[in-house]
C-alpha cells in the first residue's frame, strides 16, 4: 500500500471481521486507492491527520469516538472530504445528528457491496484534482 497516495480511502469500522472484509473488497475493486483502516473514530482522526484521505467510509456506533463525532472533526479539517456512512441503525436520532454534516451517502448494514461500490464511484467522480 502506498501510504502517501493522495487517492486514498479511510475505512472506519469497529468490527474486526467486517473491517477486514470491507478493506479487502475495496482494495480489489479500487486498486489505485490506498486503503487506510481504523477501529474507532479517535484512531481514524489520527490516521486522517497523518494520511489525508479523499473518501471516508465509517460506521456510526463505535467505542472511544462514534462515527458522527469523527465525521464532524474530519469535515472541520477538510470540508471537501467525501463521506459514506454505514450503520445498522436507521432511527431518526442518527439522521438528525448527521443533518448538519455533509454526508455523500448513507447506507444501511449489512453492506450491499454493489451499492457501496456505486457510492464510492460517485464520490470519486466528485473529487476535484489538486
Amino acid at each position: 500500500m502506498n501510504e502517501h497516495n493522495p487517492l486514498s480511502i479511510l475505512l472506519v469500522e469497529d468490527d474486526e471481521g467486517a473491517r477486514e472484509i470491507l478493506a479487502s473488497v475495496l482494495a480489489l475493486r479500487f486498486p489505485a486507492f490506498a486503503i487506510h483502516i481504523a477501529d474507532n473514530g479517535r484512531t481514524a482522526l489520527e490516521c486522517f491527520r497523518k494520511y489525508p484521505s479523499a473518501i471516508v467510509i465509517t460506521d456510526v456506533n463505535m467505542p472511544v469516538m462514534d462515527g458522527i463525532s469523527m465525521a464532524r472533526e474530519i469535515k472541520s479539517i477538510n470540508a471537501g472530504v467525501k463521506l459514506i456512512v454505514l450503520t445498522a441503525f436507521s432511527d431518526r436520532i442518527i439522521l438528525a445528528d448527521t443533518a448538519a454534516i455533509e454526508i455523500d451517502h448513507y447506507m444501511s448494514k449489512p453492506t450491499d457491496y454493489g451499492n457501496l461500490f456505486e457510492a464510492v464511484e460517485h464520490c470519486i467522480a466528485g473529487i476535484t484534482p489538486r
